[in-house]
């Protein structure tokens, strides 16, 4: 697992800003840029995350459920 870096994924640099009647002021295309980059790095880093192995969701579920038979939670979702 790599160490979180020191800067979020897609950080917040810019806040809405509104005129003086309110109305949203629109983003420069630097904010624009910047905003796509952002977006861009962190659909990357999502894809670089490996999928889970198959059938690791319903042993997941039947673990859970073995450990309070009385109350199952995912009866159904798994093979008996």
């Amino acid at each position: 697992m790599k160490p979180a870096s020191s800067r979020p994924v897609a950080p917040v640099e810019h806040r809405i800003r509104f005129d003086d009647q309110g109305h949203v002021i629109p983003l420069t295309e630097v904010e624009k840029a910047f905003d796509a980059e952002s977006l861009a790095r962190a659909l990357a880093e999502l894809a670089a995350i490996p999928d889970d192995p198959p059938g690791s969701d319903e042993e997941f579920m039947r673990a859970i459920d073995e450990g309070r038979p009385e109350r199952p939670l995912f009866r159904g979702f798994y093979a008996p």
